[in-house]
């Protein structure tokens, strides 16, 4: 099924087959003026396979189901080709949600992991997202639904 798999089709034939690797996949800019990065098609893949192993280590596989709750950044990417790469379903979860909007994604999508950060700001403000996630977490438990595993990217 690889041919219908979109993280093969986004990184490993650009990659290998097309000789892309060192051309931008795509540039990132960040909060304040002047944070910017881009990234190739061949460090984004490495970087998506890496974290396709974190996650399946973490017992994610093939239809399982992952909530994302992170800001625009880099691993926000990552960690949906990541799920794509494994055939798990992702839920992307506005990081201006609050931790009950994100309690009840959670489980209307029975999602067994969650991906989020440490914090982010949104223009000068700081928005403490792993604050917001251990709420929404907590709420799942008490709803009887415990979450597996949180995975938190250190962004701050």
């Amino acid at each position: 099924t690889r041919a219908t798999n979109i993280c093969y089709n986004v990184l490993d034939r650009n990659v290998h087959e097309k000789k892309l690797g060192d051309k931008v996949a795509f540039y990132w800019e960040g909060n304040e003026p002047g944070e910017t990065t881009q990234i190739t098609y061949r460090e984004l893949l490495v970087q998506v396979c890496q974290f396709s192993n974190v996650l399946r280590k973490q017992g994610i596989q093939k239809g399982d189901r992952v909530a994302i709750y992170m800001p625009m950044i880099l691993e926000l990417v990552v960690a949906m080709l990541a799920c794509a790469r494994l055939g798990a379903l992702h839920s992307i979860v506005f990081a201006g949600f609050s931790a009950e909007s994100l309690s009840e994604r959670i489980l209307d999508s029975s999602c067994s992991l969650l991906i989020t950060t440490d914090a982010f700001y949104r223009g000068e403000k700081l928005v403490n997202l792993k604050e917001l996630a251990d709420e929404s977490l907590e709420k799942c438990r008490e709803k009887g639904f415990p979450v597996r595993c949180c995975i938190v990217v250190k962004h701050l």
